[in-house]
């Protein structure tokens, strides 16, 4: 219990002030380190676009960081295309929410070329850009790079990606134990819900 307790205290105090000698790219305790800078960078962008600004990532942990360090705690949106569905899919969304000409800022990482989240976005603004880097970074070492992408003119619709029912259905019917070799009951599949399959992603609009 001992032994327990100090582990746990040198975790504590390495949280606040680390003293393993762990880069940062590598340390799990920095992953949330650094988010003030990269509001900081967010905060810019929507002053230089004006009030009809919105702001999202595409990771729930994203968009909970900017929801909370930007100056107005304003309402963070996921865009969970490349993410993982989350809870945040069922409060209101960005085309439920933003009218026709709103602006978008995300944070997304760092890539070579253009994301799959900005390029799937892309045709439903008027014009998409790259813009600052956006770097987490924990005192002088850096955890990781995100840059921040600029969506402005909304055009309605916007991109849905579901996973099918189907596959639902089927994770389901794995986790249940079957006896003496039966199939499972088919009340399993009537419990996945009703709400329709979406077969693949694509544009849907919105009217």
């Amino acid at each position: 219990i001992a032994l327990a307790g100090v582990l746990v205290a040198i975790i504590y105090v390495h949280a606040l002030h680390p003293i393993l000698p762990l880069p940062a790219r590598r340390d799990p305790v920095a992953r949330s380190a650094g988010w003030e800078g990269v509001a900081a960078r967010v905060q810019d962008a929507r002053v230089a676009l004006g009030p009809r600004t919105f702001v999202g990532a595409d990771r729930y942990q994203e968009v909970s960081e900017l929801a909370y360090q930007l100056p107005d705690r304003p309402h963070a949106f996921c865009m969970c295309i490349t993410g993982r569905h989350n809870q945040y899919e069922l409060w209101p969304t960005f085309p439920a929410v933003a009218k026709l000409d709103d602006n978008l800022v995300l944070v997304l990482d760092d890539t070579p070329g253009t994301p799959t989240t900005a390029e799937r976005l892309s045709p439903y603004f008027a014009r998409v850009s790259r813009g600052a880097l956006a770097p987490l970074l924990r005192g002088n070492d850096t955890v990781s790079v995100r840059r921040i992408w600029v969506l402005q003119g909304y055009r309605g619709g916007w991109w849905a990606v579901r996973p099918t029912r189907a596959t639902a259905s089927d994770s389901l019917r794995q986790a249940v134990p079957r006896a003496r070799g039966d199939e499972p009951q088919a009340i399993v599949s009537a419990s996945i819900g009703s709400r329709a399959p979406t077969a693949h992603g694509g544009p849907i609009p919105f009217y």
